[in-house]
């Protein structure tokens, strides 16, 4: 076997390269933000600035998690039941994607993969999503059940997530143009 059977023979590797088409098709603002001089130019993130990034990450994470924590949609009397409900279910879900970057980032401090790495933006990103629509949520006529603070901390996370997804990007299209993809596994 040459050189390249190791990235070719990887178990996996389509539907991993799947999930990264599928985060380009559906947030197509960070597919369309990197112009072809950039993207040949980038270099991709260290493993260092990946630490930093986790890092940084970790730091909010607490905070955010109090956030989701304090919001109690049914405290506020005049919340209809609908509304708080979707709320509700958003916490939760917000919680448990907080455990996948938890648990992302502590397979990505053993050992570096481009899955674990789509696994936190991912996660980041839905987590993102999650507190823009409680924000949106609350927003129409209960603006004191989610915290004002809830889109600071989520805006640096979604900076880290950025971040995450160009890197992620930027390797995709490194591996498409390399002679590894589209070769049988042997």
């Amino acid at each position: 076997m040459g050189g390249c059977a190791r990235c070719c023979n990887m178990s996996g590797m389509k539907s991993k390269l799947s999930l990264v088409v599928l985060l380009v098709l559906t947030n197509p603002p960070l597919a369309v933000a990197q112009s072809a001089s950039t993207v040949a130019n980038k270099m991709l993130m260290s493993d260092t600035e990946l630490k930093n990034r986790m890092d940084t990450i970790e730091a909010s994470l607490p905070t955010v998690e109090l956030t989701l924590e304090s919001i109690d949609p049914f405290h506020d009397p005049s919340m209809d039941y609908q509304n708080g409900k979707l709320l509700d279910m958003d916490k939760q879900t917000g919680t448990l994607e907080i455990k996948v970057i938890h648990e992302s980032i502590t397979r990505l401090r053993r050992k570096r993969t481009a899955y674990d790495e789509l696994n936190l933006q991912d996660a980041l990103a839905l987590l993102r999503e999650i507190g823009n629509d409680m924000m949106t949520t609350a927003s129409e006529g209960h603006p004191n059940v989610v915290p004002p603070s809830f889109g600071r901390h989520l805006t640096e996370l979604h900076d880290a997530e950025s971040v995450l997804a160009n890197d992620l990007l930027e390797r995709v299209k490194r591996l498409e143009g390399s002679h590894c993809i589209g070769r049988d596994s042997q």
